[in-house]
């Protein structure tokens, strides 16, 4: 059983970006360092790159490609770049997806899209960490 006077677990808020070395948009967003600003705006948010794809727009088997092309499958990634920003059990991997954006964005349109989706974290009493 539960001890409900004990702390709640910290919660984790992370940016998955699914890109590729070949994907014209991944490549203008990492010139522009459009992620890199966007983590100095928001210091608590772990961001992960995830690239999918070669040089030559392939995953090799064997390879951290073919590795990470198998992780974008899990979280049913079908675009580059895409970014999933989710919320987790700090220490765990027990999470669940708040939102996505597939193709490439604009930091304005980004910081839009953080905005909304943590105040809709923020208002939500219920977290369904079982999905």
């Amino acid at each position: 059983m539960t001890d409900p006077t004990a702390p709640a677990a910290p919660i984790e808020i992370r940016l998955l970006k699914f890109g590729g070395l070949a994907c014209p948009p991944c490549i203008a967003m990492a010139k522009s360092k459009m992620l890199e600003r966007f983590a100095e705006r928001h210091p608590g948010l772990k961001i992960k790159l995830v690239d999918v794809q070669d040089e030559d727009g392939e995953h090799p088997f064997g390879s951290a490609f073919h590795d990470n092309f198998e992780i974008s499958n899990e979280y049913g990634v079908t675009s580059l770049p895409t970014l999933v920003f989710e919320a987790r059990i700090a220490g765990t991997n027990r999470g669940v997806e708040m939102g996505r954006i597939e193709g490439g964005v604009s930091l304005r349109d980004l910081e839009k899209t953080w905005d909304n989706l943590m105040a809709q974290f923020e208002a939500s009493e219920d977290i369904p960490w079982d999905q």
